[in-house]
């Protein structure tokens, strides 16, 4: 899980929120949120691995669901949204016959690799004791093997520093979408 620090601006903004919260409903603060989230997501987008093209594509932002409300202790009524790989992508991946398969996945594991990186591990099958009759082998450059020791991958944040680069910017970007939305609310419903 990624792990960040709240910057005084942002803890001020949080505070006046709960202010503004009875006022202005939920639909004002969400729409305050998504535009204040937006430098976030463009940071990220571009801060990401291009080798890495379905991460980038997925960077977005959504609703929390009830099972993520409850695992991150977010209370019923407090409106938030979930900033980071958000979106399914279609990845494409060639099978050992060499048809191509194609299915739509999150890419929040990739994300955590890059951004922590990751120990030497092995990869593959089982020992050949626990082996059973549907292992798989892998192949790698025309080699078909069981197992293969991995280096590990260096970290290469782009969550925390993307954080940081937007930070500043996301306080004034809510209240820029924060008034738009008043200003659309005011347009639809006209005093006197």
């Amino acid at each position: 899980m990624i792990e960040f620090t709240v910057t005084p601006a942002i803890a001020s903004m949080l505070a006046e929120l709960d202010g503004l919260k009875e006022g202005l409903g939920e639909k004002g603060i969400r729409a305050g949120l998504v535009q204040g989230a937006k430098p976030l997501t463009d940071t990220m987008r571009s801060d990401a691995p291009a080798k890495f093209g379905a991460l980038r594509k997925s960077i977005g932002y959504r609703s929390f669901t009830r099972a993520e409300r409850a695992a991150v202790s977010i209370a019923g009524g407090t409106i938030g949204l979930y900033v980071g790989t958000a979106r399914k992508v279609a990845e494409s991946r060639r099978r050992g016959d060499g048809s191509l398969t194609t299915k739509k996945r999150y890419q929040d594991y990739k994300a955590n690799w890059i951004e922590h990186g990751t120990k030497p591990h092995v990869i593959g099958g089982r020992s050949a004791t626990k082996r059973r009759r549907g292992d798989k082998p892998l192949r790698f450059g025309g080699r078909f093997v069981r197992r293969v020791q991995h280096p590990g991958t260096k970290p290469k944040p782009f969550v925390g520093t993307a954080i940081t680069k937007a930070g500043d910017k996301m306080q004034s970007r809510f209240y820029d979408g924060l008034i738009n939305y008043l200003e659309r609310q005011r347009a639809r419903h006209p005093a006197g």
